[in-house]
């Protein structure tokens, strides 16, 4: 059964990327509440035939860093997703990258809610910072309950997670989470943490989720070496 896909009134460009996006996430009929005739869709898609658009993976992800967080924002409307936002100044002594938002996430509006954002905040403290000095971000910004961030998904979001940091331009990146690992570093966070890393030019550690560590309070210690790691003057 074909899935559904719901056009309101926008300018060409922006229905081409929109009809690109869906039909690389499955969708394969583009209608309105009242289905419109075929040939008004082609004429959107400037006379390329729906049912198979070119399949230009980088033709439909932003070119610039400057674009990122437009892109991202429209992304998570079209997957009708509650959509979490970077947040932090430019040039931040630190960013941290986290994997997906959670339920306190979405209903904040805002990356590490929740008893993991208090923990989160308490580990930044041990470093003398504060949140809202950091950047702050997440590898999947789109919420959609129950979900997880799918493995295919990986090379595409670390294409946007690179753009974000290319954008913010910290001084260091944190990742926390197997997720972030795998996607930007190429290895499980297992495997990657504990060693500096170098992410678009940004000295980079990897280390466990406040999320993991509610769980595992025993792997604190590895986390605060991880994070002594990256903040190290000579590092």
């Amino acid at each position: 059964m074909a899935n559904r896909v719901h056009m309101d009134g926008i300018d060409r460009d922006a229905a081409r990327a929109l009809l690109e996006f869906y039909d690389e996430s499955g969708a394969d009929v583009a209608v309105r509440d009242d289905a419109p005739p075929w040939l008004e869709v082609q004429e959107l898609t400037r006379g390329k035939p729906v049912s198979a658009p070119p399949k230009v993976r980088a033709a439909r992800l932003p070119q610039s860093s400057d674009d990122v967080a437009a892109f991202l924002e429209m992304r998570s409307a079209a997957m009708k997703a509650r959509h979490v936002p970077a947040l932090g100044p430019v040039g931040a002594a630190m960013m941290i990258l986290g994997d997906r938002p959670d339920k306190a996430d979405a209903a904040d509006g805002k990356p590490f809610g929740g008893e993991a954002g208090q923990l989160f905040d308490r580990m930044l403290q041990a470093l003398d910072l504060d949140r809202e000095d950091c950047a702050r971000a997440l590898l999947e910004p789109a919420h959609r309950p129950g979900e997880k961030i799918a493995p295919e998904s990986l090379e595409e979001l670390a294409t946007l997670a690179k753009l974000q940091v290319q954008a913010l331009k910290p001084k260091c990146l944190l990742l926390f989470g197997d997720a972030p690992s795998r996607a930007l570093l190429g290895e499980p966070l297992a495997k990657a943490r504990g060693r500096l890393h170098q992410v678009e030019g940004v000295r980079t550690v990897a280390t466990f989720h406040p999320r993991w560590l509610l769980n595992r309070p025993q792997d604190k210690a590895m986390a605060w070496a991880d994070l002594l790691l990256l903040t190290a003057v000579d590092a």
